[in-house]
Formats: C-alpha cells, sequence, structure tokens
C-alpha cells in the first residue's frame, strides 16, 4: 500500500519539478504597443475598436436607401491637350494616372494631390511633378519650382 503511495508522490514530485523549471510563458511582443513593457508589466494592447458602418451602432439597420448620403464623384477624370501632337491623362484606378500621347507608349502617374483649383500628378521614374489646372498643364522644374507648359482643358 506504502508503495503505491510512494510512487505517486515521486511522479506528483517530479511533475511539478519539470513544470516549475520551465520559463513563463509572455505572449510575443506584437500583442503591445510600441513602448509598453509587455505582460506582466505594461497593460495589455486592445486593438483601435472596428470601424462602425452603421449610424445608430452594430445591431442597427442601415438607413433606407433614399435617406442614405450620396458622396459627388470628381468629374475630373480626363484632361486633354494638344501640344506635342496631342494626348490626354486619363484617370486609371485608385490614385493612378496614364497619360496617353499621340503614337507613342503611355506613361504611369500616381495622384499625389487633388484641390479644387487642380489635380497634382508624380511620374515616379522620372521625379516628375505635374499640376492639371482647368486651362493650363504646369510642371516641375529641376531646381523644385513649378513652371506653366502648355494649354488643355478636362474632358
Amino acid at each position: 500500500m506504502f508503495y503505491r503511495y510512494g510512487l505517486v508522490a515521486l511522479l506528483a514530485l517530479g511533475m511539478t519539478s519539470v513544470a516549475s523549471a520551465q520559463q513563463p510563458y509572455y505572449p510575443p511582443a506584437r500583442y503591445y504597443p510600441p513602448g509598453a513593457r509587455g505582460y506582466p508589466y505594461g497593460r495589455p494592447y486592445a486593438p483601435p475598436p472596428a470601424y462602425n458602418p452603421y449610424p445608430g451602432g452594430y445591431g442597427q439597420q442601415p438607413a433606407p436607401y433614399g435617406q442614405q448620403p450620396t458622396q459627388q464623384q470628381d468629374p475630373r477624370q480626363a484632361w486633354s491637350y494638344s501640344a506635342d501632337t496631342g494626348g490626354t491623362f486619363q484617370h486609371a484606378y485608385g490614385n493612378q494616372w496614364l497619360q496617353y500621347r499621340n503614337g507613342q507608349s503611355p506613361i504611369n502617374f500616381v495622384e499625389v494631390g487633388r484641390t479644387p483649383d487642380y489635380v497634382e500628378l508624380l511620374d515616379q521614374a522620372r521625379n516628375l511633378g505635374v499640376r492639371l489646372y482647368p486651362t493650363q498643364l504646369w510642371q516641375t522644374t529641376p531646381q523644385g519650382t513649378w513652371q506653366p507648359m502648355f494649354a488643355g482643358q478636362w474632358s
């Protein structure tokens, strides 16, 4: 009888010594914001609340179709010019624009700014900035200033 209790006690002692020899588990640092010292010293990181698409909060029904706010789309999607055999700047998708020159391959541009007065584009390959005004195209010079280039219009 004491043999069985001795064997159980020996196994229990062996199991606790193995468990106590292990280092405590700390979650990876990605769960904590930068600058936090980590668990257990810092606060556990809580992600920011998710975007709430419904005006009344989650669990609420969206507004009826006729009452939803409409987003105005900017009509400036293509700008054409006739100088240098002509061509167009066309909005492709997102912030991507293409310059189609008559008889030549298109050039990629990235939209970097948009105001009521102009749309600013950048050709990253040539580090060339372009601003499309309602009647004029301006482009950057090597000195970093803007100069007018040629006339055109939104189409």
